[in-house]
C-alpha cells in the first residue's frame, strides 16, 4: 500500500561514467602523433622512414610530462587531459598559422608578426585553461572528443606510410624485357656515359634575365670542349622525381598520372622508375656497371647499385663530435619550422653561437656531399669497364650552402629541401645567383677531368631536372612563371663530335634515345618534345604549358632546323 504524502524516488539507474584516470592523459599524445606524422607523410618524399625517429619518441615522451605536471598542480586527470591537448595542439598549429598569416589576404600582414600571432594564441590557450580549471564538474563531453580524435587523426597521418607498405608487399615484378644487342663493337667497350643532373640549374637567357647571372663563359668553356648547348632547352616535368622518371625511362608519364590521379602525393612509383628505368636496364643488358651517389634525396638514391659513393663523414664527426646526435636533421628542420618552436628560433637561437651550430650541421653536410660528388667524377674515368654513372647534383636548387667564391652561406633556419615558397624572391636570387657561379666552377673542372683522364670515349650529359623558382606562387600555381621554372641548362658532349640529331629545342625525354640510336643502334623514334607543370603539393595534377614560354629572343637567335616549332 503506497504511503500517501511523501515522494517517490527515482530508481537509480547506472549513469555512463567519462573517461578517467591514466587514459584521460593520452590525448595530447595522440594529437602529438598526428602532428609528427601527418608532416612526415606530406614530405614522404624528402625523407627516409627512421628520420622521424626521434620525432615520434619526444612526441610521446614530452605530452605525457605536460600531463603529469599539470596532475601534479592539482588539475586532475581530466583537466590535465584537456589543457594538455590544448597545449599541445596550438603547439603543432603555430608554423602553419604563421606562414598562412604571411601568405595570406594583404589585410593580414600587418599583424603577421610573432609579437601578435604567438600573443594571441597564447591568450586563447590561456582563456581554454582557465576555463577548464573554474568548471566543478569536468569536461567530459570534450574529453571524449579529444580522445576520438587523437586515436582517429594519427591513424589518417600514417594511412599512406600504411598504403605503401601494402603496395610494395603486394608488387608483381614484371619480367624483364630482353635488350636488344648493341653493336659487336659496344658490347664489350662501349663510351662512358655520365649523367650529371644540376638540380634546379636554369637556362642562360633566363638566368640573365631574371637573375642578373651571366652564363655566357661558362658555356662558352664548354664549347671550346667540345659540347653541344641545347640553347632553348626546356624541362619535360616542373618536379625532380617526374623529370627523372621521364628522361631515365625515355617516356612521358600520361599512364602514370592516369592511374595515380592528380591529388595523388605518393612518390613511390617514380622513385621505382628511377632506380630501375629502363637507361639503366639497356645498359646493363649490354654489360654496363652503374655507378650512383649519396643525393640526399631519397628518391633519386640508388643504394642498389653496382658502386654506391657518398663522402666519408668522419671528418665533420671528428670536428663536431658533440653535434653528431644533436644536429637536426632535414625532417626535425621542417618540423621545428611548423611549430611554435619557431617564435624560439627567429627571436633568439639565431644570436646564440652554439644554438646557430645546431641548425647549420646538416648544411655542412650537404656542402660535403656536392664537393665530394663533383670531385669524386675525374677519378672514376680511369677505372677500367664500361659504366653509367648517375650523379644528381642538389645544387643550384636549395639549402644555399656556396657563395660566389664557395664560401660558407650561413643558415639561420633548420635544414629543408624546400624550394619555393620558403625563401624571400630577393633573397632566394641572391643566394640562388651565388650558388650557380659557383656550381658552374666546379662543373667545369669536373667535366675537364674527365675528359683529361678517360682513357676511353665518354659521354657526357650536363642537365637541369628544371630551372628555379624565384617566381613560382604558392597559393596561386597557375600565376607562376613556368618560363622561369620549365627552362634549363641542357649541355651534351659526344666523343664523335656529331650533334646532327640534336637540336635547340631539345628536352630531357629524348636525350637518351639519341645516345642509343647514335652509339648503340638502338633507332629509338624522338618523341614530341613536350612539357608539363603541376604544383608543389600535387605532382600528378600537371597540365601542358609546351606552347606557354616566353622565350621568343631565345627562339630566333637559336638555329632552329627545318620542321620544328
Amino acid at each position: 500500500m503506497k504511503e500517501r504524502g511523501r515522494p517517490q524516488r527515482a530508481p537509480d539507474f547506472p549513469r555512463p561514467r567519462p573517461p578517467g584516470g591514466w587514459l584521460a592523459l593520452l590525448p595530447p599524445v595522440g594529437f602529438a602523433l598526428h602532428g609528427v606524422l601527418a608532416l612526415a607523410a606530406h614530405n614522404r618524399d624528402q625523407l627516409v622512414l627512421g628520420s622521424i625517429g626521434r620525432s615520434l619518441a619526444l612526441a610521446v615522451v614530452v605530452p605525457l610530462l605536460l600531463s603529469l605536471a599539470i596532475l601534479a598542480l592539482g588539475g586532475g586527470s581530466f583537466r590535465a587531459g584537456v589543457v594538455g591537448s590544448l597545449l599541445v595542439i596550438a603547439f603543432f598549429s603555430y608554423g602553419h598559422i604563421y606562414d598562412w598569416a604571411r601568405h595570406g589576404p594583404e589585410w593580414l600582414l600587418p599583424v603577421a608578426r610573432h609579437r601578435y600571432l604567438a600573443l594571441s594564441l597564447a591568450v586563447l590557450v590561456l582563456g581554454g585553461s582557465i576555463w577548464t580549471f573554474r568548471r566543478r564538474t569536468p569536461p567530459t563531453l570534450i574529453l571524449r572528443f579529444l580522445s576520438v580524435g587523437a586515436i582517429v587523426l594519427p591513424g589518417l597521418a600514417a594511412f599512406p606510410w600504411l598504403a605503401e607498405a601494402v603496395s610494395d608487399w603486394a608488387k608483381v615484378t614484371p619480367a624483364a624485357v630482353p635488350a636488344e644487342a648493341p653493336p659487336a663493337g659496344v658490347a664489350h667497350g662501349g663510351p662512358d656515359i655520365y649523367y650529371i643532373v644540376l638540380d634546379g640549374f636554369g637556362r642562360r637567357d633566363v638566368l640573365q634575365e631574371q637573375y642578373g647571372f651571366d652564363l655566357a663563359p661558362f658555356l662558352e668553356s664548354l664549347d671550346r670542349l667540345g659540347f653541344y648547348t641545347v640553347a632553348c632547352s626546356h624541362s619535360n616535368y616542373s618536379h625532380t622525381s617526374l623529370s627523372l622518371a621521364s628522361s631515365l625511362n625515355m617516356v612521358y608519364l600520361d599512364e602514370l598520372g592516369e592511374s595515380m590521379g592528380p591529388a595523388s602525393r605518393d612518390l613511390s612509383p617514380l622513385q621505382e622508375k628511377i632506380d630501375h628505368s629502363e637507361v639503366r636496364r639497356r645498359l646493363e643488358a649490354w654489360g654496363y656497371a652503374l655507378v650512383a651517389f649519396e643525393s640526399g634525396y631519397p628518391v633519386t638514391e640508388l643504394t642498389g647499385a653496382d658502386a654506391y659513393l657518398a663522402p666519408d663523414y668522419s671528418e665533420s664527426r671528428e670536428e663536431n663530435a658533440w653535434l653528431t646526435g644533436a644536429s637536426l636533421n632535414a625532417f626535425e628542420g621542417i618540423l621545428l619550422q611548423t611549430t611554435a618552436a619557431r617564435v624560439v628560433m627567429d627571436l633568439f637561437l639565431a644570436r646564440h653561437e652554439s644554438a646557430m651550430a645546431i641548425l647549420e650541421f646538416p648544411y655542412l653536410r650537404h656542402r660535403q656531399r656536392v664537393l665530394f660528388t663533383l670531385e669524386s667524377l675525374p677519378e672514376l674515368a680511369e677505372d677500367p669497364g664500361s659504366r653509367l654513372v648517375f650523379a644528381h647534383v642538389l645544387s643550384p636548387h636549395p639549402p644555399f650552402v656556396f657563395g660566389p667564391d664557395g664560401e660558407p652561406v650561413p643558415n639561420p633556419r633548420p635544414y629543408t629541401l624546400q624550394d619555393s615558397g620558403s625563401w624571400v624572391r630577393e633573397e632566394y636570387i641572391r643566394h640562388y645567383r651565388g650558388q650557380a657561379e659557383f656550381l658552374s666552377k666546379l662543373v667545369l673542372v669536373a667535366v675537364e677531368g674527365i675528359l683529361q683522364r678517360a682513357p676511353r670515349d665518354s659521354i657526357i650529359i650536363l642537365q637541369g631536372d628544371h630551372g628555379p623558382a624565384a617566381h613560382q606562387e604558392i597559393e596561386d600555381p597557375r600565376a607562376s612563371d613556368v618560363t622561369e621554372r620549365m627552362s634549363i641548362l641542357n649541355a651534351i658532349y659526344f666523343p664523335d663530335q656529331d650533334y646532327a640529331r640534336l637540336d635547340p629545342a631539345l628536352t630531357p625525354v629524348n636525350t637518351f634515345r639519341i645516345v642509343f640510336s647514335q652509339f648503340f643502334g638502338a633507332e629509338l623514334d624522338r618523341l614530341p618534345d613536350r612539357s608539363f607543370f603541376s604544383p608543389g603539393n600535387a605532382p600528378y595534377g600537371w597540365w601542358e604549358v609546351t606552347g606557354e614560354f616566353r622565350d621568343q629572343a631565345c627562339r630566333e637567335q637559336a638555329d632552329f632546323g627545318a620542321g620544328l616549332p
